[in-house]
């Protein structure tokens, strides 16, 4: 197949899903919808663009990525661009952000945008193949977009989905989607200590929400002497719980050795970006769970989690929800690098 516009052959690390690239490419060739079930570590968001620009699809029309989260966007785009060695190959678009060549063979972009050129190109005529990341999160957007392929899979038969998550009934798109097929693939997880603060020694429900500030204060501390060169990363459920606990920390640590950076969704994309970059000192990374799905931010060994998340309410309402059995049965970020997972009270009480 003829890829001219690639300055230098594909490279693919050592990752699982690499070990199913044969079998992905035989399966895109002899079918219109690919859903990929791939665990978390196996490098899916990474590679499966690659497979499908290795495919030849790109001769055709461009290859669309999209993800759920403006930072996961971003982040992969950059990984694509410093693998492939070319930052021609791919373009960024996000709202209020648009990065590298129109023209780019590979388009990495959040599932809103994609739902917005749908006003316009109601059977995606520029894109010869989409891969939608991360679908378990089904977002409204992401329902809609499945909903639409329906149509658009129907009326071009050349055109190839991609469908891929770690944790999605695989067989229930399956059924969805004519002329389809599964491919799964391991993850490469690396062991875990699970650690659970004692609720009698600290008893953050009945102080409220600066009780959670304080726990998270008071571990983190804990691990100030322990954490050596490696970094750190902390869930919180809202934007004030993660400044209030900057502030804190801020007051209390050694600003020469140890770097804290907020992260969370109404931050500009420059400023989301900083968590990437190496100045050389400890990063203590203060996060919602913007940072638990389709992103690795390197060096984290220790996670410190909360137990809670900002979620809505069955009447539209923004609260606090408690996710003791979502994010600490899977370990989320912990179980992709060399972790230490310590827990709040909170996942310990199990509510």
């Amino acid at each position: 197949m003829a890829l001219d516009f690639l300055k230098a052959p594909i490279e693919y690390p050592d990752l699982p899903v690499v070990k199913k690239r044969e079998e992905f490419l035989e399966l895109l060739k002899n079918h219109q919808v690919v859903i990929v079930k791939a665990d978390t570590g196996s490098g899916k968001s990474t590679q499966v663009p690659k497979f499908l620009l290795e495919s030849g699809l790109a001769e055709k029309g461009r290859i669309g990525v999209t993800e759920p989260r403006r930072l996961a966007a971003m982040s992969i785009a950059d990984r694509l661009r410093e693998e492939l060695k070319d930052e021609s190959l791919v373009s960024t678009r996000i709202r209020f952000l648009e990065e590298g060549p129109k023209d780019a063979p590979l388009k990495v972009m959040t599932d809103g945008i994609l739902l917005q050129e749908f006003r316009r190109d109601r059977l995606f005529q520029m894109y010869s193949a989409i891969l939608i990341d991360e679908a378990h999160e089904r977002s409204l957007n992401i329902d809609i977009l499945l909903g639409i392929f329906k149509d658009v899979l129907r009326n071009r038969p050349d055109f190839r989905l991609v469908i891929a998550s770690a944790t999605l009934d695989a067989k229930l798109f399956e059924k969805f989607y004519e002329n389809s097929a599964v491919l799964e693939a391991e993850g490469r997880m690396f062991p875990v200590q699970v650690v659970f603060a004692d609720p009698q020694q600290n008893d953050s429900k009945s102080r409220g929400d600066s009780g959670l500030v304080e726990e998270a204060r008071d571990a983190i501390i804990a691990l100030e002497e322990t954490v050596g060169k490696d970094n750190l990363l902390c869930f919180l459920p809202t934007e004030r719980d993660i400044q209030d606990l900057q502030t804190e920390l801020l007051s209390k640590m050694d600003e020469s050795k140890f770097e804290i950076l907020p992260l969370f969704g109404r931050m500009s994309p420059q400023e989301q970006k900083r968590v990437f970059k190496n100045s050389g000192k400890v990063r203590i990374v203060l996060a919602t769970n913007i940072a638990e799905t389709s992103l690795t931010i390197p060096g984290i060994a220790y996670v410190v989690d909360s137990g809670m998340a900002r979620a809505k309410s069955d009447s539209g309402v923004a609260c606090r929800k408690n996710i003791t059995g979502e994010r600490s049965s899977k370990n989320g970020k912990g179980g992709t690098c060399k972790a230490r997972y310590l827990c709040s009270p909170l996942h310990a009480r199990g509510f």
